[in-house]
């Protein structure tokens, strides 16, 4: 009787939460999921372009750095202008490098996080009470219904087998909750990630900015210290033209990942909702169910009020006492006194 009590009084308090629950409409499923192998192709063909590009630039590139060697009063200020664009170059390759290492951080974190979802998300589906209280009160009533109700045997052994198995899901509930004490941790991690790694886009843009300033600086030296051959100056314009054809590539490419990471996370959205309101109708369902259940629990208890106590004890006793009289020879009658 008390569990049950504990149960009427734990359902008004649980309603105030579900009436709070926001309803969720059902998503219309227009964002398509992106073809990778059509972004894959793209972005190949115009790194293929930029390769090309690149090696004319470098051809043009030699055949700059030939006539500037032939040279023999090469001046001072063009050496130390290529050591200082040197110098910022290596700097700005150590950058990008530790940048990719941090995405590569990024990525493992990922995939850890997705194993650790998926982790939580069979521990949730295993665990039929969310805490170590809730089934032991399951527990508790299971144990208080097999006392106060007649059951068959294999009722008996139903609820037996029942109660072994909540005992059992009990390590399991410890489990998930240590998932998902360490998924908030991975979270921060991945934030801090994400933190490095805008630091570093930070520095790389500052770098790279300075590596174009220099690497104006030097060619401004080097054509004035060439400008006595004719076709230098086509050389270098043929070049900074291939430069900006490189610079449209790379623009290219930024704009299809831009465009498929959009469109990518159009789909994810898409189906965290869909996931959402397929939550939100099963959880509508399972409400439903025990309301049904609870009207024939009531229905249940109202015809046992109705019932005579100690009724069935009672035919028992008036069928063991019929057939009893059948073993017991009728007294005869005694002969009055003379």
């Amino acid at each position: 009787a008390p569990a049950a009590d504990g149960a009427a009084a734990a359902a008004p308090a649980a309603a105030p939460a579900e009436e709070a629950r926001k309803e969720i409409s059902k998503p219309e499923m227009t964002a398509k999921r992106p073809d990778e192998e059509a972004f894959s192709a793209k972005v190949a063909e115009a790194r293929e372009r930029m390769d090309g590009y690149r090696k004319q630039i470098d051809e043009i590139k030699a055949t700059l750095d030939n006539r500037e060697s032939s040279r023999t009063n090469s001046t001072s200020e063009l050496g130390q202008a290529r050591a200082r664009h040197s110098e910022i170059k290596s700097q700005l390759r150590t950058v990008i490098k530790e940048r990719n290492g941090i995405y590569t951080e990024i990525n493992e974190q990922e995939d850890m996080r997705k194993a650790r979802l998926a982790q939580i998300s069979d521990l949730k589906k295993a665990i039929p009470h969310p805490s170590v209280e809730a089934i032991e009160e399951a527990i508790a009533a299971k144990e208080l219904y097999q006392q106060t109700h007649p059951l068959s045997l294999a009722e008996v052994k139903k609820i037996m087998q029942e109660i072994k198995d909540l005992r059992a899901s009990k390590p399991r509930v410890k489990e998930l909750h240590d998932a998902v004490e360490q998924l908030k941790r991975d979270k921060e991690v991945a934030n801090a990630l994400y933190a490095r790694l805008k630091e570093k886009a930070a520095e790389r843009d500052a770098l790279s900015e300075l590596e174009k300033k220099q690497g104006k600086e030097v060619e401004r030296i080097r054509a004035r210290d060439l400008g006595s051959k004719s076709d230098v100056s086509d050389l270098i314009k043929k070049r900074d033209e291939l430069k900006k054809e490189m610079s449209a590539c790379r623009e290219e490419v930024k704009k299809l990942h831009d465009e498929h990471n959009a469109a990518k996370k159009a789909f994810g959205e898409q189906q965290r909702l869909m996931r959402a309101y397929l939550a939100q109708e099963r959880h509508k369902e399972w409400l439903k169910r025990e309301e049904e259940r609870a009207a024939k629990r009531k229905e249940r208890e109202a015809e046992e009020a109705l019932r005579v106590p100690w009724e069935e004890e009672m035919a028992l006793c008036d069928m063991l006492s019929t057939y009893l009289s059948r073993f017991v020879q009728p007294k005869a009658p005694t002969a009055p006194a003379p």
